[in-house]
């Protein structure tokens, strides 16, 4: 029994000593908030900075915008109204970010600034509405008056996210980003703000 609780008592003791030695070193936080621009939609992402400055993010970006070949006489029907025009006609793009890049701090005190710049590689998943047929049956009141097929498609792309951060203290901030997106169907581009939580400022993350 004194044994047992003695290895408890040691692994505890490891664990926050060397959870109190990461977060001494370095930052690990969420990002989370909205993109404007070409596309709109949610950005989410997960963020690592070492000691030395050097950044990493993995990320999801999920953007939408009005179907690129709509017709101007489109109209969505009773189902579009009161679905508020989520079965309208939409072009998407879904993208995992693989990015990594460089920290430099720009002001130190409660309230810290840094830019963080970020580019990389990303996977795309991309779906377009596309084949518009007039809907000249009944249910074209209803459903639309055109219909129109969801062609999917994938490909590879290369993100450029320059990230001015704000953080309040050690656990909460805010991000300001313009992106650029350079993909196999589409280029988009836009601004991100962004809400941040997590270890934010480690004590000797940017002693030099």
């Amino acid at each position: 029994m004194k044994i047992s609780l003695l290895l408890i008592l040691t692994f505890l003791v490891t664990g926050f000593s060397a959870k109190a030695q990461f977060s001494e070193n370095n930052s690990l936080y969420l990002g989370t908030g909205f993109s404007v621009g070409n596309y709109k939609g949610m950005d989410i992402n997960f963020n690592y900075a070492s000691q030395r400055n050097w950044s990493a993010q993995f990320g999801i970006k999920s953007v939408s915008r009005e179907a690129e070949n709509r017709p101007a006489d489109f109209f969505g029907g009773v189902l579009g109204l009161v679905t508020r025009g989520f079965t309208d006609p939409e072009d998407k793009i879904t993208s995992y970010q693989f990015l990594g890049g460089k920290m430099l701090l720009l002001s130190e005190s409660n309230i810290s600034t840094r830019l963080n710049l970020l580019t990389g590689p990303t996977i795309n998943r991309f779906q377009k509405s596309v084949n518009f047929e007039k809907n000249f049956t009944a249910g074209g009141v209803l459903t639309g008056t055109y219909t129109f097929e969801k062609e999917k498609s994938s490909g590879m792309g290369w993100m450029v996210k320059p990230t001015l951060e704000v953080t309040f203290g050690k656990a909460i901030g805010l991000g300001f980003n313009p992106y650029v997106h350079f993909n196999s169907v589409d280029f988009s581009y836009g601004f991100d703000i962004q809400l941040l939580i997590g270890i934010l400022q480690p004590s000797k993350q940017f002693n030099r």
